[in-house]
């Protein structure tokens, strides 16, 4: 049998595309949107928190953890790959204080600033994959949590 190589369309693409925002919403509890014309998925940061890590340092994050953390890994062309783990929303103490910079800093790592969109997986972002597989729940660890990890490193 021979194979025949199919190009995916816009509209497939597209209509997967808003599956997935449905399933981030419903399924993950995330308030996802899919920006026109680009086919990204995004929340704001504020709704779900989210920390940014180089992808070695974020790894042994993860696999230290005794939770479930969704990472998703962001493989773009001409950068350093990193994985963002969301969290529940930071609280702003957390972001001002100066001992939780240090760590995150000591790390290479960031917490995404409130109301900046954090990208998720989706049909039409081949860089962007989840670590792990979907998240299948709306469970989301506190950035303490993730931060007490980072400090213990």
């Amino acid at each position: 049998m021979r194979w025949r190589a199919t190009s995916t369309s816009r509209e497939e693409i597209s209509a997967a595309a808003v599956a997935q925002v449905k399933y981030y919403k419903q399924r993950c509890g995330i308030t996802a949107f899919l920006q026109a014309g680009s086919g990204r998925i995004f929340v704001p940061a504020g709704i779900v928190g989210a920390i940014v890590a180089p992808a070695a340092q974020a790894a042994t994050l993860v696999r230290r953890l005794p939770l479930v953390v969704p990472a998703i890994v962001n493989r773009q062309l001409g950068r350093r790959t990193t994985w963002t783990l969301l969290t529940a929303p930071v609280p702003s103490h957390l972001r001002r204080s100066t001992r939780i910079r240090e760590v995150l800093d000591r790390c290479g790592a960031d917490i995404v600033d409130e109301g900046d969109e954090i990208l998720l997986p989706s049909p039409g972002e081949p860089a962007l994959r989840w670590h792990g597989g979907a998240p299948t729940d709306r469970y989301r660890p506190s950035p303490v949590s993730i931060i007490t990890a980072m400090r213990g490193r």
